[in-house]
């Protein structure tokens, strides 16, 4: 299922790819 920790992983390897 997905979940907050899920959403903010993928919110997390977004902002790496931005930097």
């Amino acid at each position: 299922n997905i979940s907050i920790a899920n959403w903010l992983e993928c919110d997390i390897r977004v902002s790496l790819l931005m930097v």
